[in-house]
């Protein structure tokens, strides 16, 4: 009964004073305003920034961490192939001397100097291989000397091919000036030679890829 008797203008009044008091309504717009200032997405990208950094750190350290543990293992390893050989080699004395690990003497005697220098052929055998290789060539050793002969007068001729018979081709060493390497096998001489050059009395014409040309008193003469 007692709100019956308040005047419209008071009731006005209240309804006003209650419109101040009542929390403040704030739009979309306004609060997304916030969220998507300069200021806000500067502070994202620093944020992410430093985050990616943090990971990249963590990679490198993790790597790092690998590279020390492969270099431990592989020292760990050293050591113990080194302690393993130490190991037998000391086993083995020890067997031999305790009488448990017995070499027949045959054996034994075949590692003797003597006994190896017996399976061994002469020298001359070994040195007769080297002369055969072509050691400048690849390809298919030669295994005759072919002597072309440019035609001459009898007794040049006969000369030439006297003074020749015992020359051999080894090898051509080919190059913007090649060199040659030519053998007389009866006297067990080798000469290198090269264009110009002399062998005895027979001068070196030429040097050729798969030939020397020899010139003696105007006469030539090929080895192959």
């Amino acid at each position: 009964m007692a709100r019956k008797d308040i005047s419209p203008e008071k009731r006005l009044l209240e309804l006003i004073e209650r419109q101040d008091t009542s929390p403040k309504t704030i739009s979309p717009l306004a609060a997304g305003e916030k969220y998507i200032s300069v200021s806000s997405w500067k502070a994202r990208v620093s944020f992410f920034r430093e985050k990616m950094k943090q990971g990249w750190g963590k990679r490198q350290k993790v790597a790092a961490d690998f590279e020390t543990v492969n270099s431990v293992l592989q020292v760990l390893l050293g050591l113990f192939v080194i302690g393993i050989t130490v190991s037998i080699t000391l086993g083995v004395d020890k067997l031999q001397k305790q009488g448990l690990l017995f070499i027949p003497e045959s054996a034994a005697a075949s590692f003797e100097p003597a006994a190896v220098a017996a399976l061994l052929k002469p020298e001359e055998y070994y040195l007769d291989k080297v002369h055969m290789r072509d050691l400048f060539r690849i390809g298919e050793r030669k295994q005759e000397q072919i002597v072309d002969f440019v035609p001459a007068e009898n007794t040049v001729e006969a000369k030439l091919r006297e003074m020749t018979k015992n020359l051999k081709l080894v090898g051509i060493s080919w190059s913007e000036h090649p060199d040659a390497i030519v053998e007389n096998q009866k006297l067990e001489k080798t000469f290198f030679i090269k264009k110009g050059s002399m062998i005895d009395e027979i001068m070196v014409r030429d040097v050729l890829q798969d030939r020397v040309i020899l010139r003696y008193e105007g006469k030539e003469v090929e080895l192959r």
